[in-house]
């Protein structure tokens, strides 16, 4: 038993495509961090002293540091989860170590395994890394760790962290407040160090998985495009006119109240700006969804009405397959047994005659009732072939579409009261003829068929159709005693002639050889209006005389000689 799954929203479909877009900018980031923290530890193998004191001269990024960065970055550029689990536990320990010196007031012999610090004043902790930065690293190992374990949002915070204290430390830096990246004595958050930091949680976060970055990053919503936005405004531009307005009171151009007054109105302007742009990318998106919603009514619209359509269409498929279903039983119930009965009659009545005749000649008297016997059996026998016709009309079917399928079922159904299968033959584009000619020419056969079960007597018939890309054809021929001499005049040769005439085309008949007659039925494809054709062209009937051969007939035949009536 299959389950079907409902269908996504869009976003799902959207958060998706997510990590794997994040993934490339991840290891982009990762490849920046493991680069810089390889030149610090050449700086540190080769006293490159300045690379050490980037933007700091009191303090310089430790060895440590630089190890725990190269893991952290590696985590994050490696394929297998056991190599990132583990490369997340190298940095994590390392700023576990840090943090436990620094809380039990020891040297647990870590700060210059790898190499003696010559770049630490006196009295201070010798290749120790400050407090914030263990503490930073410790957090960006743990927030690796839950991404790898699945939880999210433990994750998110984790790397938020070290995010937000990394960021105050470049701040403290770029406006000259001390405190701001001073922790204590001779434990400073250095300047480069920082600024991995923030390079490193910005990448931590990015690689969780539908995360806010991720969000903000590659959202279509209206949400994701305001942050995207904002987001570079808070960070970036206000803190930055902010940096320009302390360097302005600092070379004295403007007094602090003007330098305020000057900042706010900076802000507010800015407020303005990108409050406008944001409300117009909203009401671009909003105009984006209600285009799409009308799109998406109008299909559900479109597709309501064909389920309707096809709704109706089926019920009346029912109706006619349970209507079909309870003609072929009754046609069942007269041929298996209404006929048997008749033709038993036929039989028994026939015998009487035949014994009358007897019995007559016997004696010398003249055989009237015998004469009478006979005529009542072909009564019987007419009443029968009546019969059967009515069954072959009671069972016709007109529930398809191609005309390919319409014939080939009224020959079929044909079979019953022929005793045989006609051939049918059907050449050209069965699928391009309208409907109105589909019924006609199923008419038309069905006429014929009904016409060599009555009187023909024939033992094979051919039904071969003819669709050109002018016009169609049907060849109805059979090999049974033929027309007789005169045509007769019936009702179902007019009725086909007179439906040729009606869509502007011919109805001939014509001997068949060796013996039988063949049907032309020949109409255009395109109905031509007012052509109904003229006794020279349209309804020409042509016989052919003398064709009189007895050919011996189906089983309710109960005299000697066969009807040749049409």
């Amino acid at each position: 038993m299959s389950t079907i799954t409902p269908p996504r929203p869009r976003r799902a479909y959207e958060q998706g495509g997510w990590p794997a877009r994040a993934r490339t900018g991840v290891r982009l980031l990762a490849g920046a961090v493991l680069a810089v923290a390889l030149l610090v530890v050449v700086a540190w193998y080769f006293h490159l002293t300045p690379l050490l004191h980037v933007g700091d001269r009191m303090t310089s990024i430790k060895m440590n540091t630089a190890v725990a960065m190269a893991a952290l970055a590696g985590a994050h550029l490696a394929t297998v989860r056991w190599a990132r689990l583990s490369l997340f536990g190298v940095a994590g320990l390392i700023g576990a170590l840090v943090l436990a010196e620094y809380a039990l007031g020891t040297d647990l012999g870590v700060d210059e395994l790898l190499i003696e610090d010559w770049t630490t004043v006196a009295g201070a902790h010798e290749g120790r890394p400050a407090q914030t930065t263990a503490a930073c690293l410790t957090a960006l190992a743990l927030a690796g760790v839950m991404t790898e374990l699945g939880r999210r949002t433990l994750a998110q915070l984790l790397a938020g962290l070290p995010l937000m204290t990394a960021m105050i430390a470049v701040y403290g830096y770029l406006y000259r407040v001390e405190g701001l990246y001073d922790v204590g004595r001779f434990s400073s958050m250095p300047m480069l160090t920082a600024g991995v930091l923030v390079v490193l949680s910005f990448a931590t976060w990015l690689a969780v998985p539908s995360g806010v970055v991720q969000w903000i990053s590659f959202g279509t919503d209206t949400g994701a495009a305001l942050q995207r936005r904002l987001v570079p405004v808070g960070v970036v531009l206000l803190p930055f006119a902010g940096w320009l307005e302390v360097q302005g009171l600092r070379r004295g151009w403007y007094p602090p109240t003007f330098g305020a007054a000057l900042l706010m109105s900076f802000a507010g302007l800015v407020v303005c700006v990108v409050g406008y742009r944001v409300a117009g990318a909203a009401l671009a998106l909003d105009r984006e969804r209600d285009a799409l919603l009308d799109e998406l009514h109008r299909v559900n619209a479109h597709l309501e009405d064909r389920v309707r359509v096809r709704s109706h269409q089926l019920n009346r498929q029912r109706t006619k397959l349970a209507l079909f279903e309870e003609r072929d039983r009754i046609a069942r119930d007269l041929h298996d047994r209404v006929i048997q009965r008749i033709f038993a009659a036929g039989l028994q009545v026939a015998a009487l005659g035949r014994t009358a005749r007897k019995e007559a000649v016997a004696h010398g008297r003249e055989p009237t009732v015998a004469d009478t016997l006979d005529g009542m059996a072909t009564e019987l026998d007419l009443a029968i072939r009546e019969l059967r016709n009515s069954i072959f009309e009671l069972t016709n079917i007109a529930d398809h579409d191609r005309v390919d399928q319409v014939v080939q079922d009224i020959a079929s159904r044909a079979a019953r009261i022929l005793g045989f299968m006609p051939l049918v033959e059907v050449t050209g584009a069965a699928v391009s003829v309208p409907p109105h000619l589909v019924a006609q020419l199923a008419s038309v056969v069905q006429e014929g068929l009904s016409n060599i079960a009555r009187h023909a007597a024939a033992s094979r018939a051919e039904v071969v159709l003819l669709i050109g890309e002018d016009d169609v054809e049907l060849r109805i021929k059979d090999d049974g005693v033929g027309l007789p001499d005169p045509p007769p005049r019936s009702s179902g040769l007019t009725n086909m002639l007179d439906r040729a005439r009606a869509l502007g085309g011919t109805a001939t008949w014509s001997p068949a050889q060796p013996s039988g007659t063949l049907m032309v039925w020949r109409v255009p494809r395109v109905e031509r209006a007012g052509d109904t054709g003229d006794s020279g062209s349209a309804g020409t009937v042509a016989v052919a005389y003398g064709n009189r051969t007895s050919v011996a007939i189906s089983e309710s035949d109960h005299s000697r000689a066969a009807s040749t009536g049409s």
